[in-house]
């Protein structure tokens, strides 16, 4: 009985060992949750830290971001602004420039006409006087009323259908008519106009070319003088970006209109049935072909056969066969 006794305070120490661990295991269980639940929650914490700084990383990285395009565009505005007020500047003075070269040249025109009427007036007068006709200005007035007879009697010879007029007025059955003589052909106009245009552009550089005298000019004078020249060579250049521009726009639409020039040749070759390629490369119209290879065929007839078809002969052949 006392060994059943021990065993069973055995079996009870054990026991009461054994519920101890696990409520030691159980209270380490807990407490390891709870660092867990401690843990998580700081981690969660800590990326919810790190998630708004990054949002507001992001957001100060848009705001600049805006401020910076903002002001890029309104730079690039400006630009436009003032690039717009330069051009119509440009325009308003080129305007006036171009109003006020017209009102040189009508000037000009207008007094080498003046000019010339009162040298043609003068002429008239030291040549011709009404009061007391020359013995030259008569027998000039003679031979022209002789000139006009002539020619309304060679008319109306010529109405009558004889020549009576002509023999009568004393000719050798000359042609009642004169050829006019061209007084100058294109090329020699072209070659006056070149000599115009190379006078004119020796006249305006030798005027365009003449060194200004600043020997007698004060300081203030030559401050104005220094302003001009710098306001000329201004619209010098303004002239000289517009004649570019126009220039390139010419260019282009030379291009342009060669290209459709072009369309047009290849597809008026489709519609014929040629090649398009070589009607358009060509500078010269595509061959039309006017009769087909096909048709033209060679006559293998003997020269007396042939010769027969063209004698017109009624009967050919013989009249003995026709019996």
């Amino acid at each position: 009985s006392n060994k059943v006794d021990e065993e069973g305070e055995d079996e009870e120490i054990e026991d009461e060992e054994e519920i101890e661990e696990e409520e030691e295991i159980e209270t380490e269980d807990e407490e390891d949750d709870d660092e867990e639940s401690e843990e998580s929650a700081e981690d969660k914490s800590e990326n919810e830290q790190h998630g708004a700084a990054k949002k507001r990383q992001e957001e100060e990285y848009r705001l600049q971001y805006e401020t910076r395009r903002k002001e890029e565009y309104e730079r690039v505005e400006q630009e436009l602004r003032n690039l717009r007020e330069k051009q119509e500047r440009r325009r308003r003075e080129r305007e006036q420039e171009e109003k006020e070269l017209a009102e040189k040249i009508r000037l000009a025109e207008e007094k080498h006409r003046q000019e010339e009427i009162s040298f043609i007036f003068k002429k008239k007068i030291l040549s011709f006087d009404i009061n007391s006709p020359t013995e030259e200005s008569k027998a000039r007035i003679e031979a022209q009323k002789r000139k006009r007879e002539e020619e309304r009697g060679k008319k109306q010879a010529m109405l009558a259908g004889s020549l009576a007029g002509i023999v009568s007025s004393g000719n050798n059955c000359n042609p009642n008519f004169v050829i006019q003589k061209r007084e100058k052909t294109e090329r020699n106009k072209n070659d006056k106009e070149r000599e115009e245009k190379e006078e004119a552009k020796r006249a305006y550089m030798a005027k365009v070319n003449q060194k200004p005298d600043i020997s007698h000019l004060l300081i203030n004078d030559l401050k104005i003088k220094i302003y001009e020249l710098h306001s000329h060579i201004c619209k010098l250049e303004a002239l000289k970006y517009d004649l570019e521009k126009r220039h390139e726009r010419q260019l282009y639409d030379l291009k342009e209109l060669h290209e459709r020039e072009k369309q047009v040749a290849r597809h008026r070759a489709l519609q014929r049935g040629l090649d398009p390629n070589e009607a358009a490369a060509s500078p010269h119209p595509p061959k039309i072909n006017v009769a087909s290879k096909f048709d033209r065929q060679f006559d293998r007839r003997s020269y007396g056969d042939r010769r027969i078809i063209f004698e017109k002969v009624t009967f050919p052949y013989s009249l003995k066969y026709v019996s």
